[in-house]
């Protein structure tokens, strides 16, 4: 069996060894759970391919932490859920093909794509044995979309969904568009036209999960302040290390050991009552990194099988040394600084058209991440792969007269000298990112004459306390490369980037923003009016796109069967095995 060697920099060694093929009972429903099929009963005989190797234990590197914890519809990136322990309704490819995945793709649409009757695979059970049901993915959707646990991604899985904003407001307990026709169908109303609801639902956010582990924390409401403290107590269920394997899922793998960082320590093994095709690995056994020169050694040393993703000088070096293991994906996202408009000196409009205007946009992605990422076009949040994508709508060229203009007509000029101290906070960020914040910062030094800028990790280390950040460091854009659905993301007062760091918002741009999202994408008017927007929404200077995301992974030649895609954050993890090297 194949084994990780944990590098870290101090020299290190920690073995991970533990075999993933060990058998786990089940755990025991709760409840009566309807009709249950023996542990085991569904397990066939697998039939690898010829080329495939003895040992079947797949090694993952991911970048970044595992989140708040195991579950769907919060943590989209999460090693937690590698695609493969909650089954999405449905599985989107890298092309923006629909197949099957929990729901068939016999689904039934009206003519205006206001209403869909969707059905669960009457074979899909439960981890557990237990049927999967409609009302088991209304129960969870009702659950973890509430806003008192969670938010953003409720808004692009549920947007169009009718009663969603009553819901979202707490003015209903469920979504009002949601009914349950029987076992294993769903019907879904929508208050605006949506053809693309399908491709929405492959993201893994809409992958239900089993209520029944987590409803007895609403008799314990009271106890959370916010949905941190939600998150955290659904967290202890299932994120302590081996009390993971009694979490209930519905894909091809389960948990048998999950532990937060520092320990990074994620392993699964099949799922002995998956219902669709068998897969090939025995288990998989992945860990998280932060220091990508690590990963890169791993990779180099053949520790590892897969690595999601490796970026920076690390990944410049590899794709000069082994070009073929890169896999290139189509993204429509960027990386991005926010400002937080309610904290000074974000609030002024025009100091931060000042701080887009002296800015090089061309030189923050060069040397931030050595060529690997395309800059922003002048600040615009569009990125080539979007739909009505114009390569003149430059919203903020380099221009540090403009930009000494713009600072002049704050209230925080004239100069640079009288501008409060800007706060930004990087948050866990890679390097690039934090590298790309400080080159920022000398840009502000030398064309505003702007001295007093702190960049920390974490909000307890600035000099002056928590509750100052005026930008953060994050990232944004959509799944799907529409003008209105990146509108949404980071224009729309229901969109994560308004809730989570700008809270600023005009006159008509949310109607702006449903108009377009009800637009036919092949209407006359339809690039125009989404560019129009567009400008409005970057006339107010509420983000720093620091360079377009290019997406990509690295895999070993000895893998098979593997791709993702970012559609969807879709991993085909069935059709993966290790080929004898």
């Amino acid at each position: 069996m194949s084994r990780f060697r944990w590098q870290i920099l101090v020299g290190l060694v920690l073995v991970l060894g533990i075999s993933l093929t060990a058998c786990v009972a089940p755990a025991a429903p709760a409840g009566d759970g309807g009709d249950m099929a023996d542990s085991g009963d569904m397990m066939p005989e697998v039939m690898l391919p010829d080329d495939a190797a003895e040992d079947q234990i797949l090694n993952v590197v991911f970048e970044g932490g595992c989140g708040s914890g195991p579950f769907p519809g919060i943590d989209y990136g999460s090693p937690c859920n590698f695609g493969h322990t909650f089954y999405p309704p449905f599985l989107v490819d890298i092309e923006g093909n629909v197949s099957a995945g929990l729901f068939t793709t016999d689904w039934e649409v009206n003519d205006d794509f206001t209403e869909y009757i969707f059905h669960i695979q009457e074979e899909a059970v439960w981890s557990d044995g237990k049927s999967i049901t409609a009302q088991d993915a209304l129960d969870w959707w009702n659950y973890i979309f509430h806003s008192d646990r969670n938010s953003w991604p409720r808004n692009f899985v549920m947007g169009a969904v009718k009663g969603i904003d009553e819901f979202a407001a707490g003015e209903t307990e469920t979504i009002g568009g949601l009914t349950a026709l029987d076992d294993k169908t769903l019907k879904v109303e929508l208050w605006r036209p949506e053809s693309s609801l399908p491709q929405l639902w492959g993201f893994r956010e809409a992958a239900p999960a089993r209520f029944d582990q987590y409803a007895d924390l609403l008799e314990r409401a009271d106890e959370f302040n916010d949905a941190r403290d939600w998150r955290g107590a659904m967290a202890e269920r299932f994120f302590q290390g081996e009390n993971a394997a009694n979490l209930i899922v519905s894909g091809p793998f389960k948990p048998v050991h999950l532990s937060p960082e520092p320990d990074a320590i994620y392993r699964f093994e099949r799922n002995p009552n998956w219902w669709g095709d068998p897969p090939l690995l025995d288990g998989i056994e992945a860990t998280t990194i932060r220091d990508f020169q690590t990963m890169l050694l791993m990779f180099e040393n053949e520790e590892i099988d897969l690595a999601l993703n490796l970026a920076g000088p690390p990944a410049v070096l590899l794709r000069q040394n082994q070009p073929d293991v890169f896999r290139e994906i189509p993204v429509s996202a960027f990386w991005a600084m926010y400002f937080v408009t309610e904290q000074e000196p974000a609030d002024d409009t025009n100091l931060r058209r000042a701080l887009m205007s002296a800015i090089e946009w061309d030189r923050v992605a060069e040397i931030a991440w050595e060529g690997e990422q395309a800059p922003s076009n002048a600040g615009s949040p569009m990125a080539p792969a979007y739909q009505c994508y114009d390569p003149n709508f430059q919203p903020y060229p380099f221009n540090p007269e403009r930009a000494a203009e713009f600072l002049a007509e704050s209230k925080y000029g004239p100069t640079g000298e009288t501008v409060p101290k800007i706060r930004i906070l990087t948050g866990g960020s890679d390097p690039p990112r934090i590298r790309a914040a400080q080159i920022i910062q000398e840009m502000w030094r030398v064309n505003l004459g702007i001295e007093d800028v702190e960049i920390k990790n974490a909000e307890a280390e600035f000099v002056d306390g928590e509750g100052l950040v005026s930008i953060r460091v994050t990232s944004g854009g959509s799944f799907i490369p529409r003008p209105p659905y990146l509108l949404e993301a980071i224009a729309h007062t229901r969109g994560g980037s308004y809730q989570s760091w700008t809270n600023y918002t005009e006159e008509g741009w949310d109607e702006e923003i449903d108009a377009l999202l009800s637009m036919d994408p092949g209407a006359a008017d339809f690039c125009e009016r989404s560019l129009a927007m567009l400008e409005k929404f970057t006339d107010a200077a509420l983000v720093i796109p620091t360079g377009y995301i290019r997406g990509w992974y690295q895999i070993q030649p000895w893998v098979g069967g593997y791709s993702q895609s970012r559609i969807s954050f879709w991993h085909n993890m069935t059709e993966t095995y290790r080929k004898e090297r």
